[in-house]
């Protein structure tokens, strides 16, 4: 999180402040002890993944193995290479100096300083989270910030955009992995995903769709358009 995003949110703070809840009855509350329950169970459900049922785990195994698979064996020997300490350098550095530190509050300028002393053990504790896949429930600790999505009173909870704080330990072993995985991604995903990936833009799709209507219009055909929002995209 930037100092922009600060400079954003600390001249609302009087109209971003959680004043009022709505209950799943639709009525009111401004007891603060009643908002904290109803935002704690709302996104507790958000974001808890649910358990599959055996129906669902056989047909996802039936996707996977309908899959080919994309990444190459000169790919994975590049994803996979052990970790070195001017690789993590690399990634600290491409972090910018007023990101906002998380619950630790060790800043980026702080790994930075102190480098000569600590970048070997961070290079090893990241080796150790590479080879076992377990990750300290520390480095993966955050602040959530409440972001209203509207102007004025919001009581309505969806209304609402978390953003995470995270640590800066989990933020430069996460664009080391990010890093590593660059030069493949347009390799791995498919070209109809267009947003967040270098040398493709967002607006492609917008542009499809209008030349899909212009084309249906042309044509004089029928057109079927579907807009999918998910609101749980990490357990769907």
């Amino acid at each position: 999180m930037s100092a922009d995003f600060f400079k954003f949110v600390t001249p609302k703070k009087t109209c971003n402040g959680m004043k009022q809840l709505q209950r799943d009855d639709g009525s009111i509350t401004e007891d603060a002890g009643e908002m904290r329950d109803i935002a704690t169970k709302f996104y507790s459900n958000l974001l808890t993944a649910e358990c599959f049922t055996l129906d669902q785990l056989e047909r996802q195994r039936v996707v996977w193995q309908s899959m080919h698979a994309r990444v190459s064996l000169n790919m994975t020997n590049v994803l996979v290479k052990p970790i070195s300490i001017f690789e993590v350098r690399v990634a600290l550095d491409a972090i910018g100096s007023h990101v906002c530190p998380g619950t630790d509050g060790l800043s980026a300028d702080f790994f930075r300083n102190y480098w000569e002393f600590i970048g070997t053990d961070i290079t090893a504790a990241f080796q150790e989270v590479f080879d076992t896949g377990f990750m300290p429930s520390k480095w993966t600790e955050g602040m959530i910030y409440l972001i209203p999505k509207l102007e004025g009173v919001v009581a309505d909870i969806r209304k609402w955009r978390p953003i995470t704080i995270l640590n800066t330990i989990y933020k430069i072993y996460a664009k080391l992995l990010a890093m590593r995985l660059q030069p493949f991604l347009t390799d791995i995903i498919h070209n109809t995903q267009t947003g967040f990936l270098q040398d493709r833009s967002i607006l492609d799709n917008i542009f499809l769709f209008w030349e899909a209507v212009a084309i249906s219009q042309e044509r004089k055909e029928d057109l079927a358009i579907l807009l999918l929002d998910f609101e749980r995209p990490m357990t769907e």
